[in-house]
């Protein structure tokens, strides 16, 4: 590809990304709107002192950032209609510890997988080390090619939650959360005061 056609590439890219995105140098920036603090948190999960924040509204973020190249950090502009008797610094203060609680999360489903794939490798062992006595006393071939098959299962299982789901998801919110510059959180209602 010649240089030309490459630099025409990336006009034509940066045309349709300022036709979604705001973007200055090396940020990309875009606004989430909402009619209520309710539309973010979870009204059924009453606690002491803060709201969680509902699932699917990472999965937004992730989704939206997921459309603009990796080059760009994001900055995300949240503004909400109503915010029920929440503060803006209240609303700083969920977002900040709803983080934290998603990170504790994470950490935790991390310390499950090791498990899991603890166990499927002692499982997968197991088969192995039966394999290698049925292979010693001569079982019958399909029976001792089931134990095999089921040995390199349960390996391969393994494999797949310590690169996949541990190192790989981990990698992944890591990138996500380095490319978030910046969250603004404002309130509609108490700007047009």
């Amino acid at each position: 590809m010649s240089l030309f056609k490459k630099k025409e590439l990336i006009d034509a890219q940066r045309k349709i990304l300022d036709n979604f995105f705001e973007i200055k140098g090396d940020v990309a920036s875009f606004d989430l709107n909402y009619k209520s603090i309710y539309d973010l948190v979870d009204e059924n999960f009453k606690s002491k002192k803060l709201p969680i924040i509902h699932g699917n509204f990472y999965e937004e973020i992730k989704h939206y950032t997921s459309l603009l190249p990796s080059k760009y950090k994001i900055q995300i502009n949240i503004n909400i209609e109503d915010l029920h008797g929440y503060s803006l610094e209240n609303m700083q203060e969920i977002f900040a510890d709803n983080k934290n609680l998603f990170l504790i999360r994470k950490h935790q489903m991390n310390k499950n997988n090791v498990i899991s794939s603890l166990i499927m490798l002692l499982l997968g062992s197991f088969f192995f080390v039966i394999y290698s006595i049925g292979i010693k006393f001569g079982w019958e071939q399909i029976f001792n090619e089931f134990i095999y098959i089921a040995c390199w299962v349960f390996y391969w299982e393994a494999v797949s939650i310590i690169f996949m789901e541990i190192f790989g998801e981990e990698r992944k919110l890591k990138k996500f959360v380095k490319r978030i510059a910046k969250l603004n959180i404002t309130s509609i209602k108490q700007e047009s005061k």
